[in-house]
Order: C-alpha cells, then sequence, then structure tokens
C-alpha cells in the first residue's frame, strides 16, 4: 500500500446521473459530486450549464444547435438509451468532457494548493465502454493537465472491471488484499503522458521524443506544436525516455530548453507514450471548418500512429522486437548453424526394428437367425381367415 500512497491520483467517474470527481494524495483528499449531473438524466443540465457552443467545439465534424438541443431532449426522455450510430457517439463525448470539466473548476476551488497529480484513473460506462484512446482523449480534453510538476509526466488507467468501490470496501478490513486488489485486478493501464508547456507559432518543432527500451531498440519522434501524437508502447515493455524540449517549452519543473531523461523504465500500456504538444490551455479556432479539422486530426492521432508503424514494419522494423526480452546468461540465443563442407552432415541413425506383437483377436458378430413362420396348421381359425384375405397365405407362383 505504501507504493500507491506516494501517488497523487485524481479520479473521474461519470455515469448517467452523477459526474464525480476525487483528488487524493498521501496528506490531501478532496472531492465533487454533482448528482442530476450524468450523460442520461442529468443531460439537460449538462446542457443548461455549459452551454451549446461549449459542447460544439469538440465535434469533428458540422453540426446544428438544434441537433445537439435535440440530442439532449431525446436523451431525457429516454434516458437508457444508448448512442444509436458514431454520430452520437461523438456528441455524448462532447457532453461527457463538459461534464467533467465543471466539476474539474469546482473541485480544483477546494485545494488550496492546486491540483497536482502524476496519475488519472477513468471510471463509469462513457469511459470504459467506448475506444481506449477516445478515453485518453476525453480525460486530457477535460482536464489539460500539466503533468506532474516534478517529471512532467503523467499515467493515466481506466477501471474496466468497476472494482475500485469494492477495493475501497476491502480496505476497511485488510489494506494490502485491497492494495493488491486495485494495482493488479482494477485498472487497465492505457499509458502515460508527457506534456511540453510553451507556446509557438502552430507548426514549429515542440519537442523530440527518444523511447529506448530494455530490449536496445530505440524509437524517436519529433512533435509539433498544436498537435498530440502516439508512439505505440504496449503494457508488457520497459523503456527510458529522453526527452528534448524546443527553445521556449519545458517538461515538468525543468527550464525551458533543457532536455529531460528519466530516472527509471517506465512501462508501457493498451494505448502507448502519449505526447500532447497542443499547448494549455488548448486553442480552438474562430473558423468552423478550421476547428472541425483540429479535432478530427487528434481523434485520428492514435490510427496515424498504428499506419507509422506498420511503415517501419515493412522498413525492416518489428513492433514484436520491442517485446523481446534479452536472453539469460545461462540461455543464450543462438541461431542454427548451415552446414559447411569442412563439417559433413552426419547421416540419421536407422530407426529400429518395431518389437514384435501378439497377433489381436477380431471378432465378428454372430449372424442373426430369421425366425421362420408358423406352420398352417399351429394357426387359429381367424388368423387363418385374416392371412387368406391380406394374402399372405397365397404362395407366389
Amino acid at each position: 500500500a505504501h507504493q500507491i500512497e506516494e501517488k497523487k491520483v485524481l479520479t473521474a467517474d461519470i455515469g448517467g446521473n452523477n459526474t464525480s470527481l476525487f483528488y487524493a494524495t498521501a496528506e490531501e483528499f478532496n472531492s465533487m459530486v454533482q448528482g442530476d449531473f450524468g450523460l442520461s438524466y442529468g443531460l439537460s443540465n449538462v446542457l443548461a450549464q455549459t452551454g451549446v457552443a461549449r459542447i460544439i467545439r469538440w465535434i469533428p465534424f458540422k453540426i446544428t444547435e438544434d441537433e445537439v438541443i435535440h440530442y439532449a431532449l431525446n436523451k431525457t426522455l429516454r434516458p437508457k438509451s444508448i448512442p444509436a450510430d458514431e454520430r452520437e457517439r461523438y456528441i455524448e463525448a462532447a457532453f461527457a468532457r463538459e461534464a467533467l470539466r465543471c466539476n474539474y473548476i469546482m473541485l480544483s476551488k477546494q485545494s488550496s494548493k492546486g491540483l497536482d497529480y502524476n496519475r488519472v484513473i477513468g471510471a463509469g460506462g462513457p469511459l470504459v465502454n467506448v475506444n481506449p484512446w477516445h478515453a485518453v482523449l476525453m480525460l486530457l480534453d477535460a482536464f489539460e493537465p500539466a503533468g506532474s510538476a516534478g517529471t512532467g509526466l503523467l499515467d493515466i488507467e481506466l477501471d474496466t472491471t468497476m472494482l475500485m468501490s469494492t477495493a475501497g470496501t476491502l480496505a476497511t478490513y485488510n489494506a494490502n488484499a485491497a492494495a493488491y486488489l486495485f494495482q493488479y485486478d482494477c485498472l487497465n493501464r492505457l499509458g502515460s503522458v508527457v506534456v511540453p508547456l510553451g507556446h509557438a507559432s502552430p507548426g514549429s518543432l515542440a519537442v523530440t521524443i527518444s523511447l529506448h527500451t530494455r530490449s536496445g531498440r530505440t524509437r524517436e519522434l519529433k512533435v509539433k506544436y498544436g498537435d498530440i501524437e502516439i508512439i505505440p508502447f504496449y503494457s508488457d515493455e520497459e523503456a527510458t525516455l529522453e526527452i528534448v524540449p524546443s527553445p521556449g517549452f519545458r517538461i515538468g519543473s525543468a527550464a525551458a530548453g533543457v532536455p529531460v531523461r528519466s530516472q527509471e523504465f517506465i512501462s508501457g500500456g493498451s494505448v502507448g507514450l502519449i505526447i500532447d504538444a497542443r499547448g494549455r490551455p488548448l486553442h480552438f479556432s474562430s473558423n468552423s471548418d478550421e476547428r472541425q479539422e483540429a479535432v478530427a486530426r487528434w481523434y485520428s492521432a492514435y490510427r496515424n500512429a498504428l499506419q507509422r508503424a506498420e511503415q517501419d514494419t515493412q522498413g525492416g522494423y518489428s513492433l514484436k522486437a520491442l517485446t523481446t526480452r534479452k536472453a539469460q546468461p545461462s540461455q543464450p540465443v543462438t541461431e542454427p548453424k548451415a552446414p559447411s563442407e569442412k563439417e559433413p552432415v552426419k547421416a540419421a541413425p536407422a530407426p529400429k526394428p518395431l518389437a514384435k506383437t501378439k497377433p489381436q483377436k477380431t471378432f465378428t458378430p454372430a449372424k442373426k437367425k430369421t425366425e421362420e413362420p408358423p406352420a398352417l396348421s399351429e394357426l387359429t381359425p381367424e388368423e387363418l381367415l385374416r392371412r387368406e384375405l391380406t394374402g399372405k397365405g397365397k404362395k407366389k407362383r
């Protein structure tokens, strides 16, 4: 349990009726629970508090204010309905961002020191039942985290098993068992986030990331200001990071332009290593077409990362090689040697003769005896008459 206490955790739970945020460190605990402020029964309240314009800005396609209002009204009339198509899923995700953002603003006012966290945990159907990358994007857009004040890194996880509340109840009886359940059975790790802080002209280089795995592989990615990029980096992999920010950008508590290198190995996740260079706070263009194009580009970042990884694989680089562990000294990895002229190929030994076995007895099923028809002298008068009428007693010519 000591390892978990050292983390500064922000937990977000959004459902159909409530939106809840919990901030916990070793010394502080704050919570913000807002009832009737969810994505089903409380959706009309979310719309009334945030406004239509703040909902529309997160949608990557053209949509009218009336369509957003009608969606909220239909959801209020039929709160148990789910998004019917991809269009409605984007609308629901936009509402989720604003609901979480409203709670986050109120929660930040409770802490005198501000919210400094290095771990975000998401829970609830709107986060758990969607594409993992969409869940990451919802949390980053809602909270706009700057990363940890010290390292600049942020871990994102999901409570996909819905066992966090169970672990909390178990902690009152057995803290170690609750910590084990929470750490190994509750959470699905999505990845780590690097947030370079600073401002520059859109499209200029913000940061260069180098990922050095235990197996000796290196991945390098240059990220431009205004973009969010991903390096696929899975849960069973470990690597160190080398972050070189451009002048005017900093990582965590380091000075602007100073390179940062992780002292310990970090693990990957279902999504990978995320580099969010969109700036803080997020900026939206006043032109609706440019804004929709930017949001669509954020959504497609994961697909683009997978396409780059596939191109690297075709060029001789294999993502599977990242998961290959170094062979232990006692079990060296060797390739089979091809036979040379000096080393003639040895003939294979002749196969040993098979041992004699006793012949097995075979059994043939006995033929069934056909029953002979009864003699006419043994039949009664009624049976003789019946045979005569049916023709069974007549002889074939």
